[in-house]
C-alpha cells in the first residue's frame, strides 16, 4: 500500500526496490454514478546494475568555428540499465553542459564534465573539455631577420599568432620549389647544395587549431658566399675635413657576389656605414671616439669581416701667446711661446714658424719647441711668430708680434700722492670713509720707470700688469689710461702686496705693501665700579670699549671740565691707561668730562661726564622729620610702622650716592633719591630684626651698618 515494487527473482541479479506514487482521479458518469479509476505504470526489470560508464576522455572546442560538442556515454555491462545519464561541469565560465550531453564553449580554459549513470549505481566518468581562442592572424619572422639562405645552409623560421590566440602552433610547408628546400615542423628551413641558379621560394605557416589562418614569406635562395674580404681593416677619420684625414671614405669588398651585407656598428655614436654600390660601403665619422664595424653575410654562411674605425677631432681653433703674457723681449732674453688648441683635439702639437723668416731671423731665433730668443739690436724691432697644427688640419694661428726693446726698464718707482717712495706702505680701512679718517677705502698710485739709458719713462709707454697677493684684502679696482691705479680695500682685514710688473722684457717689479684694517666705529666709556662719582683722595679706573672687530682698539684719554675756574692739573689727573685720580686736597664739588679717542686714525670719540666731591668722613641715618641734623640715629633702633629715613654724610657737599644692602628679615627696605637726598623706605613685616649696610659710591668705600628691630608691626 506504500507503492513499493520489489524484484523477487534472484536470477535477475541484485534485488532492487522502486517507490512509485500512484495518481488517482474521479470521472463523473451520470448513468453509473461516481467510480474510482486507477492509473497504471509499466517498469522494465534489467538483470544487472551498471558497473562502468564510458565516454570521450577529452573534447576540444573553440570560440569561433567549433563552439559546441556532444558527449556520447555508454554503460557496461551491455545488459545494464542505459536509460539516462546526469552531467555536471566543474567550471561553467569555460564550458556549459546540457541534459542531452551537449557541451557549449563559454571562455578560454579547461573544465571537467562529470557523467553519472542514472540507474542508482552512482558509476561515473569524466571528460576534459579544452576551450581555446582560434588564431585570427599569423606572421613569420626569421633568425637575425635574414630573408636570404645560401646553398647547403639552414634558416630558422618562426611563426607568431595574434596575442589573443590560445596557441601559436603551426604546420610548415614549402609552397613552391619544394625540391630546392625543405622545412620541418619546428620551422627549420634547409636549402640543398645544388640548386642550379638563384631563385625565390615561398614558405607557408598554417595555424594548427583548425582556424585555417595562414601566412607566407618569400625567401631568396642563392649560392653561398665562400670568401669575404675588405680592402681596409683600419680607418682613421676626422670630425671635419682635414688635409690628413677625411670625414668619410669608402671601403671595398670582394667575394660578396654583389649581395648586401648586414652592418653591425659597436658604437653608432662614433661612425655609421651603409651600402653605396654592390661591393662598396661608405663609412662616415660622427664624433670623436673608437668603434668597430662588422660586415656580415646574410646567407647563413657566417662569413664576416671587421673594420676598426678611429675618429679624431682635428685642431679647429689655435691661438698663441707668451708664457709671461708679455709681447716685449729684451736683447739676449728668451721667452717660451705657448699654443692653445680646442679642448677636444686629439693632437695638440704645433710647428713654430716666423711669418717673415728672412727678416725675422735677423733679430731672433725660434726653436722647435717654441723658445724665442732676442738678438742684440741697434733699435727697437718687431718679429712675427705663428703656429701650425701638426695633425694635418692645416689650422694656423694668427701671427703674434714680439717687440724687441732696445732699452728695457732698469727700475720701477711708485708715486703715492706727492710722495715718491721706493718702499711705499699705506693703510686702508674696510667699509666707507669715516669722518676725517685719513686711511680711506681706496686711493690712487702712479708708477714710473727708469730705462737702461737712465731716462724716466712713464708706464703708459710700456706694457705692465698690476696684481694683488690677496684680493680679499685689497684689489686693483681699475687701471686708467694714464696708468693711475685705483687700489681698493676688500672685505677682509689683513696685509696684501700690490705688485707692478713691467712687460717690456725687463720683468722689472715694484711692490706696494697695503695694510687693511677694520676701523673703530664706536666707543663706549664705563667705570670699573659702574659709578660716575669720585671723592677727593680716591681713584677710579675708566674703561673704553671699541668696536669688537676693530683692528686697533687703543684709545687716547682726555680730561676737561666745563667749569673754567677749576685748576684740573692741580686737583684731578687722568693717566694714559684711563685711571682717574682726585687729589685729597680738593674741597670743592665740580663736574669733569672724560673722553676717549680711537688711535687708529678713525677719530671716533666718546665722552662721559663725572662729578667730583669733597671727601666725607662719616655716613649718618636720620628719621625724616623726626631728627635734626647732628642728631643721627644709634646703630640699633626700632621701627613699628612704615617710616622714611634720610642718608646724610658728615659733609653737606659730599657725594650723595650710596649702595644699600640688607638681610631679609623683619623689615623690607626700598631706596629712592629725592633731589640730592638718598632716602630709605622701611616696611615692618614681622617681629624680628634686619641688618642694613650703607656704602658710599664715591670711591672712599665708607660704610655704615644699622640693626633695625620691630616688635609689634602694624
Amino acid at each position: 500500500d506504500q507503492g513499493v515494487i520489489t524484484t523477487k527473482d534472484a536470477a535477475f541479479g541484485t534485488i532492487q526496490e522502486k517507490i512509485i506514487q500512484p495518481v488517482s482521479f474521479v470521472v463523473a458518469d451520470p448513468s453509473s454514478g461516481e467510480k474510482e479509476v486507477v492509473a497504471a505504470a509499466e517498469f522494465e526489470l534489467y538483470p544487472v546494475k551498471v558497473t562502468e560508464v564510458q565516454a570521450q576522455k577529452s573534447m576540444f572546442l573553440n570560440l569561433s568555428t567549433k563552439k559546441t560538442g556532444r558527449l556520447t556515454p555508454k554503460s557496461l555491462p551491455e545488459k545494464a540499465c542505459q536509460t539516462y545519464y546526469t552531467y555536471q561541469t566543474s567550471n561553467a565560465k569555460v564550458a556549459k553542459v546540457y541534459t542531452d550531453g551537449t557541451v557549449e564553449a563559454v571562455g578560454n580554459g579547461t573544465a571537467n564534465i562529470t557523467i553519472t549513470a542514472g540507474d542508482g549505481s552512482k558509476k561515473k566518468t569524466t571528460c576534459k573539455v579544452t576551450v581555446s581562442q582560434p588564431v585570427t592572424e599569423l606572421t613569420i619572422s626569421t633568425k637575425d631577420g635574414r630573408e636570404t639562405c645560401g646553398t647547403g645552409m639552414t634558416l630558422q623560421m618562426y611563426a607568431h599568432a595574434d596575442a589573443a590566440a590560445s596557441s601559436d602552433k603551426v604546420n610548415w610547408t614549402v609552397v613552391q620549389n619544394d625540391k630546392v628546400a625543405t622545412i620541418d615542423q619546428n620551422g627549420l628551413l634547409r636549402v640543398g647544395k645544388n640548386i642550379g641558379f638563384d631563385r625565390f621560394i615561398w614558405v607557408t605557416a598554417t595555424a594548427a587549431d583548425g582556424s585555417g589562418v595562414e601566412a607566407t614569406k618569400m625567401i631568396d635562395v642563392c649560392e653561398s658566399i665562400s670568401r669575404l674580404s675588405i680592402d681596409q681593416s683600419k680607418l682613421t677619420l676626422a670630425t671635419s675635413n682635414t688635409e690628413k684625414y677625411p670625414i668619410s671614405t669608402e671601403v671595398k669588398f670582394s667575394g660578396t657576389k654583389e649581395r648586401p651585407l648586414k652592418v653591425i656598428v659597436s658604437n653608432p655614436d662614433v661612425a655609421e656605414s651603409w651600402q653605396t654600390a654592390p661591393d662598396k660601403y661608405i663609412v662616415i665619422a660622427k664624433r670623436k671616439g673608437n668603434t668597430s664595424i662588422t660586415y656580415k653575410a646574410i646567407d647563413g654562411s657566417g662569413k664576416s669581416v671587421k673594420c676598426n674605425v678611429k675618429v679624431v677631432e682635428p685642431v679647429t681653433d689655435l691661438s698663441i701667446s707668451t708664457q709671461t703674457g708679455s709681447n716685449y723681449l729684451s736683447p739676449g732674453k728668451s721667452v717660451k711661446m705657448i699654443a692653445t688648441v680646442n679642448e677636444g683635439a686629439n693632437e695638440k702639437g704645433v710647428y713654430w714658424k716666423f711669418k717673415n723668416p728672412e727678416q725675422d731671423e735677423l733679430y731672433a731665433t725660434l726653436s722647435k719647441d717654441g723658445k724665442l730668443t732676442a738678438k742684440t739690436v741697434s733699435e727697437n724691432q718687431v718679429v712675427s711668430v705663428y703656429a701650425l697644427a701638426k695633425d694635418g688640419s692645416a689650422t694656423a694661428s694668427e701671427p703674434y708680434d714680439i717687440n724687441i726693446n732696445q732699452y728695457p726698464l732698469k727700475r720701477i718707482g711708485i708715486h703715492y700722492g706727492r710722495e715718491a717712495d721706493e718702499t711705499v706702505q699705506t693703510t686702508l680701512c674696510t667699509g666707507d670713509r669715516i669722518g676725517t679718517f685719513l686711511n680711506e677705502k681706496e686711493f690712487n698710485i702712479q708708477a714710473w720707470g727708469i730705462d737702461s739709458e737712465q731716462r724716466e719713462v712713464m708706464l703708459s709707454d710700456v706694457p705692465f700688469t698690476v696684481t694683488s697677493s690677496n684680493s680679499n684684502v685689497v684689489n686693483v679696482k681699475e687701471v686708467r689710461e694714464d696708468k693711475i691705479f685705483v687700489i681698493q680695500s676688500g672685505n677682509q682685514a689683513g696685509t696684501a702686496k700690490i705688485t707692478v710688473t713691467a712687460k717690456d722684457g725687463s720683468n722689472m717689479k715694484k711692490t706696494l705693501t697695503v695694510k687693511v684694517v677694520n676701523p673703530v666705529r664706536n666707543i663706549t666709556i664705563m667705570s670699573q665700579t659702574d659709578s660716575y662719582d669720585i671723592a677727593s683722595g680716591t681713584k677710579l679706573q675708566m674703561k673704553a670699549f671699541a668696536t669688537a672687530n676693530a683692528s686697533d682698539k687703543k684709545v687716547k684719554w682726555l680730561l676737561t671740565s666745563p667749569d673754567p675756574d677749576i685748576d684740573l692739573e692741580k686737583y684731578v689727573t687722568l693717566s694714559s691707561s684711563g685711571v682717574l685720580e682726585v687729589s685729597k686736597d680738593n674741597q670743592r664739588k665740580f663736574e669733569i668730562n672724560v673722553s676717549a679717542t680711537a688711535m687708529d686714525g678713525s677719530e671716533v670719540r666718546a665722552n662721559k661726564n663725572l662729578m667730583v666731591y669733597p671727601r666725607g668722613e662719616k655716613i649718618n641715618l636720620y628719621r625724616e622729620g623726626k631728627t635734626e641734623p647732628g642728631e643721627e640715629l644709634p646703630k640699633s633702633f626700632t621701627v613699628e610702622s612704615e617710616e622714611y629715613f634720610v642718608i646724610k654724610s658728615d659733609r653737606e657737599d659730599a657725594c650723595p650716592s650710596y649702595k644699600i644692602t640688607y638681610t631679609q628679615g623683619a623689615v623690607r627696605v626700598f631706596s629712592l633719591v629725592e633731589e640730592d637726598d638718598t632716602m630709605l623706605h622701611f616696611f615692618p613685616a614681622k617681629k624680628g630684626k634686619t641688618t642694613i649696610k650703607i656704602t658710599a659710591l664715591d670711591g672712599t668705600n665708607m660704610t655704615a651698618t644699622y640693626t633695625v628691630y620691630t616688635n609689634n608691626p602694624k
